[in-house]
């Protein structure tokens, strides 16, 4: 007879096996480079869907980090990770509904529900590999072939461990290799309370061992595929990098961030839960278009200067996701080559207006041939605090552009074509603003009550934080504490005219609850905009408040 719980029974099946299926594809990722499904699927879906729904995703994401606290450098990916798992698990459990419903029918009901349940999912199997062959670079090193035979086995292997499980579930769903039986028979010949299957004891028995089995393959899998990376992975370290001295430079004050950042701590935000995969060894920059000569370039050629001098630069790159007082933002060292330099001895033909950039994960971004020409500062950068680029942040080669959001940015770059057209950038086409040009910010980092001093009688709280207008530099920073007037704060000379400010603001204690508010000056005496607008579409803007209880100073 057809049960209404076979469909429940499924479901549960599927959010029993599809856990252990995960860490299996898992540890096959990182010891042996084979696909790892659940975020290929992920990425797919992420470029097919229409761009709006994409950024309803990110803006709920952040919302949701936020309200809890959490940082957006270290969580957004994590949590990004986490919601392709749940995804996938999801997913798991609907193919196992519906591969229950197809075993429980008159038609399949005298079938070994072993082969069926494996030929589904082999299928299902099939069908992910076929779409997610585009995004595969970003899981997998194995090649096309053998990639796509392991995901069909591996789904294969779930259908198999599915219909074991169904078959001891329910026997009754069996009734012969023979005859066939229709329902109507089926409920005219069988007592109602005389079908044989396991009693309810028994079902739970089996459902918890079950359990128990899916959960700890799923634990030793996580756990050999973590030890593995974390064997795999360099140590965080410090900077290499020595910051040029700055006599009567201000100090910041004490909590402030950190003027530099290690590349280790250097947010992350990009459109796959893995980093591509790119082989230095074979991997070559081919410059084509509308070029006399065009090249194919390789990183020993940038890091020896064959292609231009090395251009060393301290930068800071924000993302046009962050958020007003977000952690999105960072500074280091970059060093690379003039793409001006580059294209010179290429001879660009008089037709030639725009230049497109083309990355490993299909991240693409255009821009005027003119700007180009006219900034050397526009760079092919190879290097981050004197060393190669990490795998997370773009290795082997990325593009930097003065005064831009990282949007406008690409990483892990393969090709680059000079083009007498215009071609919209990969966000641009999901309706983020064509200049995407950074936004004038600053933030308060810290209210030093713990550092009070005492100065002519009075005490003094130090104030301070970061103020951030791309390539335009910041003419002035000004805090306002409660009602009172904007007051100017110091600001410590820079590490370069490409980086963020620090300022500080020595406030005289007065105890109680206050409101402390900041707002900053482009290099060209525009303020930033006062107005709250969200990240979409052309970055944060709005000013920055921060309350606080101050208790009395000892």
């Amino acid at each position: 007879m057809l049960r209404p719980h076979m469909t429940r029974t499924g479901v549960l099946l599927g959010l029993l096996l599809t856990p252990p299926l995960i860490a299996v594809m898992y540890v096959a990722r990182t010891i042996l480079g084979l696909p790892f499904s659940p975020f290929d699927l992920f990425e797919w879906l992420t470029r097919i869907l229409p761009g709006r729904i994409v950024i309803g995703g990110i803006d709920a994401l952040a919302a949701v980090l936020t309200i809890f606290g959490l940082s957006l450098r270290t969580a957004s990916k994590t949590a990004e990770q986490m919601l392709a798992l749940a995804l996938f698990t999801g997913g798991g459990a609907g193919v196992a509904a519906v591969v229950a419903r197809l075993l429980a029918t008159t038609r399949l009901r005298d079938r070994n529900p072993v082969t069926w349940a494996v030929g589904a999912s082999a299928g299902v199997g099939a069908v992910v590999a076929i779409l997610t062959a585009g995004v595969r670079p970003m899981g997998s090193l194995a090649p096309l072939w053998p990639a796509s035979i392991w995901i069909v086995l591996a789904f294969g292997a779930w259908g198999f461990a599915f219909g074991r499980a169904w078959r001891a579930l329910h026997p009754s769903a069996l009734p012969g290799r023979g005859a066939r039986i229709s329902l109507r028979d089926a409920v005219a010949s069988t007592p109602a309370r005389s079908t044989v299957t396991l009693d309810a004891a028994d079902r739970r028995v089996f459902l918890v061992r079950l359990a128990g089995a899916a959960a700890s393959i799923t634990v030793v899998g996580a756990a050999l595929a973590l030890l593995q990376r974390r064997t795999a992975a360099p140590s965080a370290g410090t900077p290499n990098t020595a910051l040029p001295p700055r006599p009567g430079a201000v100090d910041p004050a004490p909590g402030t961030r950190p003027e530099y950042t290690p590349v280790c701590d250097h947010y992350r935000i990009d459109i796959n839960l893995f980093p591509p995969h790119i082989d230095v060894a074979a991997w070559t920059l081919p410059i084509t278009g509308r070029l006399d000569r065009p090249a194919r370039l390789t990183l020993e050629g940038f890091e020896k200067g064959a292609y231009g001098p090395a251009h060393d630069h301290f930068i800071t790159l924000s993302c046009i996701s962050n958020p007003v007082a977000g952690d999105l933002i960072g500074t280091t060292r970059w060093t690379g080559v003039s793409l001006k330099a580059v294209l010179a001895p290429l001879g660009v033909q008089s037709a030639a207006r725009f230049v497109t950039v083309h990355a490993a994960d299909g991240f693409h971004e255009t821009m005027p041939l003119d700007r180009v020409a006219g900034d050397e500062r526009i760079m092919l950068a190879y290097h981050w605090d004197g060393e190669r680029l990490t795998p997370g942040h773009g290795f082997p080669l990325r593009l930097y552009i003065p005064d831009r959001y990282g949007m406008k940015q690409p990483k892990w770059i393969t090709a680059i074509e000079v083009m007498d057209h215009y071609e919209a950038g990969y966000w641009v086409v999901r309706g983020w603003d064509e200049t995407a040009q950074v936004l004038a910010t600053s933030v308060i980092d810290t209210v030093a009550i713990d550092d009070a001093y005492e100065k002519d009688g009075r005490r003094f709280v130090p104030i301070g934080g970061m103020a951030y207008a791309g390539a335009r530099g910041i003419s002035k920073v000004e805090i306002k504490v409660d009602g009172g007037p904007w007051i100017e704060a110091r600001l410590r000379q820079p590490l370069s005219d490409l980086t963020w400010v620090l300022w500080r603001y020595d406030w005289m204690f007065a105890p109680g609850r206050h409101t402390f508010a900041v707002r900053c000056y482009d290099g060209q005496g525009q303020p930033q905009i006062a107005e709250d607008q969200g990240t979409y579409s052309r970055g944060a803007t709005g000013i920055h408040r921060l309350d606080k209880r101050l208790g009395g100073v000892t």
